[in-house]
């Protein structure tokens, strides 16, 4: 008895160790690193042979939408970095070939100018909305060995490419659809601009997202590609024009470096998250300008957030006196505007959009808010569509406690009836209508938006009704989680197995 029990548990023992081998395989297959790439279960990052150029792709993509897999997010090495020093620009190249690190998140390059070294740095980071790791990082670092002062500015220039549309238009706040050629500079530049090929159903979003503060370029521009190759700190931008083959450009004047300093330039790019109200004639979409609230500077209250929302009319013939409205718990507030916005007549096909800005009262709990966009037709309820949000609110020591009435702002014009066959739950993504993980900079690369400040709480992911392990979509664990569960599972099977075998033996 004693040696079949050994033989048993010696069986326990190794059936354990396949379970912690398979485990830390899962886990090893989530970053892989090659000879000029990195890449996750998300997106794929690479650099071209001439070491100048990269590209950037989707592998599985966003695990909500099951048509991104493998599209173009970037058009194949195309996209590239400039630096002007002295007011002679330079296309940033590398003395050797790019050097992706052992995590399999960052690859780096660096050439010598003249005594100035300048770094290329491409990250992989987490998404500011999701948390997810499919976002890059797009950082040069100037750096100052000689004795003198030099004058140094950059342009990071992003070669734009959804799926096979290398014409994707962009959609920005409070501009709407950007097709013609555009020049943005100072408070005008926004936070974010996105692409999707389709509001209604989209097989790829992407967002990309200026670094804000002491780190915002001073120019950004919606260009040409063709237009934005040449060895030029500000290429040519004729607003009279149509993009057409789309690339953005962020910019950064040449100011005064001395001697020993280093100056940093950065972008942030990759997956976008979009919610919609699903295959109606009206279809109604949001998606998050800035993530989350979070504390400001000094500590008495919150920054304030914005949500872009749009409506589109996916019917064959036109729609008049369309409406939006954006619904705002108690203690949310707009800065700004109405809560109901009249975006007038739709022809068929056509897309509006409309951007609200708000913010809340200091609160010493942490708090989830929902927050709900909606859209109809004035005299038609059965139009009326809508998708909502939640965001994470943290707690602000010595703050009033959070306020506990009604939400106050509804629409001015609702619709008098719910539609025909309400949804029952929120859309979580593009393309499957359920609450969705929502979608951007720090000045640190451990987060792909800047605004996504230090002290926002751990839980910030802002996934609206999951939490960090665990997807509501798919059922999927996260790697961590499934790595305890098959070993726990592993360990359990093998005691009972043991301890029913001995008990037999003893009868």
């Amino acid at each position: 008895m004693k040696k079949l029990a050994k033989k048993f548990m010696t069986a326990a023992v190794a059936l354990s160790m396949t379970a912690t081998m398979f485990a830390a395989t899962v886990s090893a297959a989530d970053v892989v690193a090659g000879s000029n790439y990195v890449e996750n279960e998300f997106i794929h990052l690479y650099c071209g042979s001439d070491y100048s150029r990269y590209g950037l792709k989707t592998t599985g993509g966003n695990p909500d939408n099951p048509n991104d897999d493998s599209k173009n997010l970037l058009y194949p090495t195309t996209s590239r970095m400039f630096v002007s020093i002295d007011g002679r620009v330079f296309t940033l190249g590398s003395d050797a070939a790019p050097v992706p690190d052992e995590a399999g998140k960052k690859i780096t390059a660096s050439k010598d100018y003249n005594g100035l070294t300048v770094e290329r740095i491409l990250t992989i980071v987490p998404n500011g909305n999701t948390n997810r790791e499919d976002t890059v990082e797009f950082k040069m670092v100037v750096t100052n060995n000689t004795t003198e002062n030099h004058e140094v500015g950059a342009r990071i220039m992003l070669d734009t490419m959804l799926g096979s549309n290398d014409h994707a238009p962009f959609r920005m706040p409070n501009l709407g659809a950007v097709t013609m050629r555009t020049q943005l500079e100072g408070n005008d530049i926004p936070e974010m601009y996105q692409a999707f090929d389709n509001l209604s159903e989209p097989t790829v979003v992407s967002t990309g997202t200026f670094a804000r503060g002491a780190d915002k370029p001073d120019i950004v521009q919606f260009n040409r590609w063709g237009s934005s190759t040449n060895n030029t700190l500000i290429p040519s931008c004729d607003s009279t024009l149509e993009i057409g083959d789309s690339a953005v450009n962020s910019i950064w004047n040449e100011k005064t470096l001395a001697p020993g300093k280093s100056i940093a330039y950065k972008t942030y790019y990759g997956l976008g998250e979009f919610v919609a109200s699903g295959n109606t004639e009206l279809v109604v979409g949001a998606t998050k300008a800035t993530p989350n609230f979070v504390i400001n500077e000094e500590g008495t209250g919150y920054e304030p957030v914005s949500l872009i929302g749009y409506v589109q009319n996916a019917g064959s013939t036109g729609l008049d006196n369309v409406n939006m409205n954006i619904s705002l718990p108690t203690g949310v507030s707009l800065v700004d505007g109405d809560a109901t916005v009249n975006v007038g007549s739709l022809n068929a096909g056509d897309t509006n959009q409309v951007a609200w800005k708000f913010n809340a009262v200091p609160a010493n709990v942490e708090r989830v808010i929902t927050v709900k966009v909606s859209g109809w037709v004035a005299e038609n309820t059965e139009t009326a569509q809508e998708v909502t949000y939640q965001y994470v609110i943290p707690a602000i020591e010595g703050a009033p406690e959070v306020p506990t009435e009604e939400p106050t702002e509804e629409p001015t014009e609702a619709p008098t009836a719910a539609p025909t066959e309400p949804e029952t739950e929120a859309p979580t993504s593009a393309t499957n209508p359920t609450v969705p993980a929502t979608a951007a900079p720090t000045a640190a690369p451990t987060s792909a938006p800047t605004n996504a400040a230090t002290n926002a709480p751990a839980n910030n992911n802002s996934s609206n009704t999951t939490n960090s392990n665990t997807s509501s979509a798919t059922g999927k664990v996260d790697t961590g989680d499934s790595q305890s569960a098959v070993m726990i599972l592993a360990m359990v099977i093998a005691a009972a197995t043991v301890v029913f075998v001995v008990r037999k033996r003893a009868k």
